[in-house]
């Protein structure tokens, strides 16, 4: 008799621990959807580029998974992007995913999980001083080469951390 109320002990335990631990990863993919749906251009963003100095202005549309930033370039009247800032263009939103080296292991997996099941979206539309699209790249974030490397680096600090 008392080895079943241990087993069951043991049990009740192992469920409680189970459940908590599904419970907070859930609440952190929830904060993660709940940031990502909130991302937009607000006055301090505009600032900060505008204090940049260079001719671009910006705006981001919001259409979570999607969040889509237009660059309007204000001086530029081509009709063609250079290469250099197509360059730099493509690899912004998977720069993002540089942002959580760092973060706290939970917080990480949280936002890598959300980016793959939610197939989150970056996409960034330059635009001339006429408004008229010139280019336009989009970008998967669970599908960024550096991915991966975010997710070991997660898995490197849950290893090395002190128990």
């Amino acid at each position: 008799m008392k080895i079943k109320f241990v087993i069951v002990g043991l049990l009740i335990i192992a469920g409680l621990f189970w459940g908590t631990e599904k419970y907070w990863q859930h609440q952190f993919q929830q904060q993660a959807r709940e940031t990502l749906k909130n991302i937009g251009m607000n006055d301090a963003l505009r600032q900060q580029i505008s204090n940049t100095g260079l001719p671009i202005e910006g705006d981001i549309l919001n259409q979570y998974p999607n969040i889509i930033t237009y660059l309007y370039l204000t001086e530029f009247n081509e009709k063609q992007v250079p290469d250099s800032i197509k360059n730099n263009v493509n690899l912004l939103g998977c720069s993002i995913l540089e942002k959580l080296k760092g973060q706290e292991p939970d917080l990480v997996d949280a936002y890598l999980t959300v980016y793959k099941e939610d197939k989150v979206t970056s996409t960034y539309i330059i635009q001339n001083k006429f408004k008229q699209e010139i280019y336009q790249t989009q970008q998967i974030l669970a599908e960024c080469p550096n991915f991966n490397e975010v997710a070991s680096i997660k898995e490197s600090v849950i290893k090395d951390a002190p128990e």
